[in-house]
């Protein structure tokens, strides 16, 4: 208008937004006639222009009144119609499942037989609870257990507990045990399952790599005493770590899995030097478990000692499960040798046993570590490792018709090569 003065900014000219009545009836479900939108449209203030019908159906442009700023777009007209129309109006209807393919790689991660879901089933089994944990952790966490230190560091934190991306699973486990303990709950039995975020730079060695490796992970803390029934309880020490991390893998692979000692030069810095021991699996490392070394006990004030579990989730998938095979029960009765050996300390179990399997050869069926002892007459630093060994003909479960039973001679002789192989390899002595 002719000499009129406006306040503020002069509102700019609306945006033609075009209306189609096929657009209508595919995003509200049910049809909607055009004459029957504009007619709404108008109501509501916006200038419709004359219909068209070209190709695709009936449409027509609109124009929002300019105190409607919210009207941007044809999804907005549509609302404003449906809104006026009644929601009531547009029929319930299920959403169509089409069948899918079998999900594959990254895309198959959280399925029911993912290794995620192995491991999961496992730790629960073994009677662990599972634990949420959060994705952001304190630096001084991470430095307390010689984690490598974040290459994500949140520039908006909310606290300085939560203000890099964690690169241990360990940090939200330890901070569960230390509030528990504070409540008087002795006894803890956690685990969880998620991502670590590793530099690519330190693991692939890919210098120009923006974000980290999400390296899927599993993680448990033990604490408290063993359950007892009728005896004295006992507390938790790093042979219920072992037991443990070993019945998950092998629940989760159907494989058999083994231990090894850490070597100083390897050893996890959060671990106690003589509580630390390697989880093997098809001679592939695939994680670690031991007792929590006391400095970082006191570092992050947990209140007493606990026994931790790690699994690498992404090297468990590559090795795989392991289809189960049916072997018969042998019908030939087992012939059973016990040796106690008395080893130096630095002389792990796992290698003994592999020793005697090697030394025992075809002939050995199995063989079961049952009892160590310290003390009595046994020197310092030493201490007696007793075996449990099993004798059979190896056919038995095979070919029982071309088995046969074992003599007393042919066990002995093959027992005594045992003990002089262990004896050569250990300088171990036949404890009587």
């Amino acid at each position: 208008m002719p000499d009129s003065i406006i306040a503020g900014v002069s509102p700019s000219e609306p945006t033609p937004i075009p209306l189609r009545e096929r657009r209508m009836g595919a995003l509200l479900g049910v049809g909607v006639p055009l004459s029957e939108a504009t007619k709404i449209l108008t109501r509501l203030g916006c200038q419709v222009q004359p219909p068209r019908d070209e190709g695709e159906g009936p449409w027509a442009y609109v124009l929002a009144p300019s105190h409607r700023p919210d009207i941007k777009q044809e999804a907005d007209l549509i609302e404003e119609v449906i809104r006026i129309q009644g929601i009531d109006k547009v029929p319930t209807v299920l959403p169509a499942i089409r069948p899918q393919p079998p999900r594959t790689g990254a895309a198959a991660s959280l399925g029911p037989n993912s290794v995620r879901s192995r491991v999961r089933r496992a730790a629960i089994e073994v009677g662990l609870s599972e634990a949420v944990t959060f994705g952001f952790v304190s630096p001084k966490e991470l430095s307390a257990l010689g984690a490598p230190a974040s290459s994500c560091v949140i520039k908006n934190p909310l606290t300085e507990d939560r203000s890099v991306m964690r690169t241990s699973l360990l940090p939200g486990l330890l901070e569960a045990l230390r509030k528990a303990r504070r409540r008087g709950e002795t006894n803890v039995r956690l685990f969880t399952i998620g991502a670590k975020f590793l530099s690519r730079a330190a693991v692939q060695g890919d210098k120009d790599a923006l974000l980290p490796d999400e390296v899927p992970s599993f993680a448990a803390v033990i604490a408290g005493f063993r359950d007892a029934t009728l005896t004295k309880p006992m507390e938790i020490d790093v042979f219920d770590a072992k037991g443990i991390a070993v019945e998950i893998a092998e629940r989760a692979t159907r494989r058999k899995a083994s231990v090894a000692h850490q070597p100083a030069e390897r050893r996890a810095p959060h671990l106690h030097p003589r509580g630390a021991g390697d989880l093997m699996l098809e001679g592939a490392r695939v994680g670690s478990f031991g007792l929590l070394h006391p400095d970082v006990v006191d570092a992050l004030d947990l209140g007493g000692p606990a026994v931790v579990v790690e699994l690498d989730l992404r090297e468990l998938d590559r090795i795989g499960i392991k289809n189960p095979q049916y072997k018969p029960i042998p019908v030939l009765p087992a012939a059973t040798r016990d040796i106690a050996l008395v080893v130096p300390d630095d002389v792990s179990a796992g290698a003994v046993g592999e020793a005697i399997l090697e030394a025992a050869g075809e002939l050995c069926e199995s063989i079961e570590l049952f009892d160590l002892f310290r003390g009595g007459n046994i020197p310092p630093d030493y201490r007696s490792l007793a075996f449990h060994v099993v004798y059979r003909d190896p056919k038995a479960a095979t070919d029982p018709e071309a088995a046969k039973t074992l003599t007393d001679e042919e066990v002995d002789k093959r027992h005594a090569a045992v003990v002089a192989s262990v004896r050569q390899k250990f300088g171990a002595v036949l404890r009587m």
